[in-house]
């Protein structure tokens, strides 16, 4: 059996190599050989082994492994990208099964999600020995890949919670038997189990207690006072945490809330939010989430009907947004950009929306970002504010483009290629190329690495003919007079790149 690092780096160097040469390229071969063989004995003497994501990170069989290699982290991003939350592995998996597995990371995850995903790419192919989950397997505790079924299936429907039976019907296709589980009894459900009504009322939480249309009412008044007495909040707050973490979307896109008043029916709750007790059990279950699923869920209270829900939510938003948006700014989830495109929509569901940005700013300061830092977001946002010809008139004035973030100056170039703005991007590319040139080793050095990420669009997302010719041109001039050897090199594997998309194009 080999570390689970050695399996993941070799997980990514075969996927690098299959997005940058085609299938038949020795590098990709020997690539796929490596992958073949390490997936071979990790797998040695075990029935299987899990992989989860979650926030840049891998958790191997419910443990993070912790190693920082930067090839384990882009991995976690792919999977990421492309909301593989958690992938099992089982021994015996043959070439095509490898290669459906690669597959899933050969085009856009948009293009992935419009054709149902990567867990419908593996499935439409009769993959059995590759599994991919909807769930959070670091998470799981105990209740092994059975609960992980369940948990699956409840992303798709929350009736599970008072008819347990169905979840059978969810299972996927030509899945391998999943092992027998039967959850344990004792009073307080495992951390990370879903909780089923079997469980609650083992907990003394009366099914529809709670809701308003009764005697049994749980609420804490009048005759719910018997009911209060045999529920325990604590366990109703950790039933609901889990519950809205399901309803949470990746990549914080707002969450269908359309069903919380059944849901908070379900665990013995007003259904209107109107009682103080709903509202503080609310309040203590939205708080325990991370950061990036509260955030989902308030993008999600938009959709709320005017009443105590959408109330409750409102001033949530208005107290918990902002620290929310901070912290998952800082854990790395969302972008400059994407941290305040979340605040302009959640700001116009503040009671204060004028103190938004305020409150935003402090909370960066509480998580850490130093004012500099403040300072060079505040430079992205006004750059992001710039029209397109303000933005190409400042990149070619002077030596602009080399004070730049290299990273921005990037995503610029390929904006204007996939905005199909061939002209620009050449006068862009051609100014930016000075820098192949410079007398400063160090900026030679960071623009033939950006001219090395440059050469592999040429496959994705494509380039003119112009272009590559320009390019081509840049990249060979600059190789025969450079005398550092790893600007060389970095140079060389554009060049390498650019020569082998010709031959497959049969030039």
């Amino acid at each position: 059996m080999i570390p689970s690092e050695d399996f993941l780096i070799s997980l990514h160097r075969a996927v690098k190599a299959r997005q940058l040469y085609a299938p038949i390229h020795p590098k990709c071969r020997e690539a796929f050989k490596a992958f073949e063989n390490a997936y071979d004995r990790i797998l040695e003497g075990k029935p299987q082994v899990q992989f989860g994501t979650r926030n840049g990170r891998f958790f191997v069989d419910r443990l993070m492994e912790d190693s920082e290699a930067s090839q384990i982290k882009a991995l976690a991003l792919e999977f990421e990208d492309r909301s593989i939350q958690a992938l099992v592995c089982y021994p015996g998996a043959e070439t095509n099964d490898l290669d459906a597995l690669l597959g899933i990371f050969d085009v856009k995850s948009t293009q992935l999600r419009a054709h149902g995903g990567a867990k419908k790419h593996l499935e439409d192919q009769g993959i059995t020995k590759i599994r991919i989950l909807a769930t959070r397997l670091e998470e799981i505790s105990e209740a092994g890949e059975a609960a992980a079924a369940l948990w699956e299936s409840m992303a798709n429907t929350l009736d599970i919670y008072s008819h347990p039976s169905q979840s059978a019907a969810f299972e996927p296709r030509n899945a391998p038997p999943l092992p027998t589980w039967e959850a344990p009894d004792r009073s307080a459900p495992a951390k990370g189990k879903p909780v089923t009504q079997t469980a609650l009322t083992k907990s003394g939480i009366a099914p529809g207690a709670g809701s308003g249309r009764g005697a049994g009412s749980g609420t804490g008044t009048g005759s719910g006072a018997g009911s209060s007495q045999r529920t325990d909040p604590q366990k109703i707050v950790e039933q609901l945490r889990y519950s809205l973490a399901v309803l949470s979307m990746r990549e914080m896109g707002a969450a269908d809330l359309t069903g919380l008043g059944d849901l908070l029916e379900e665990s013995g709750l007003d259904r209107q939010g109107a009682q103080p007790t709903t509202q503080g059990i609310l309040t203590k279950a939205v708080g325990a989430l991370d950061p990036e699923e509260r955030i989902s869920l308030f993008l999600g209270a938009d959709q709320l009907r005017m009443g105590p829900l959408r109330n409750l939510f409102s001033r949530l938003i208005g107290n918990e947004a902002p620290p929310s948006l901070a912290a998952a700014y800082m854990r790395g989830s969302a972008s400059v950009n994407r941290t305040w495109e979340l605040a302009g929509k959640l700001k116009i569901q503040s009671p204060s929306p004028e103190r938004f940005g305020d409150q935003l700013i402090q909370a960066l300061r509480r998580e850490g970002l130093q004012d500099e830092q403040l300072q060079e977001m505040m430079e992205i946002l006004s750059w992001s504010a710039l029209p397109l010809p303000t933005k190409i008139a400042k990149l070619l004035e002077g030596e602009c483009i080399f004070e730049m973030p290299v990273e921005r100056v990037l995503a610029f170039l390929r904006e204007l290629l996939e905005g199909g703005r061939t002209q620009d991007f050449l006068r862009i590319l051609r100014h930016f190329s000075r820098g192949l040139l410079a007398p400063a080793v160090a900026r030679r050095s960071s623009v033939a690495a950006a001219f090395e990420q440059v050469a592999d669009w040429v496959d994705i997302p494509g380039m003119p003919v112009p272009a590559m010719d320009e390019l081509m041109e840049i990249l060979g001039r600059a190789w025969g007079g450079e005398k550092d050897p790893n600007v060389h090199q970095a140079i060389s594997r554009a060049i390498e790149h650019l020569l082998w998309f010709w031959v497959q194009e049969g030039d």
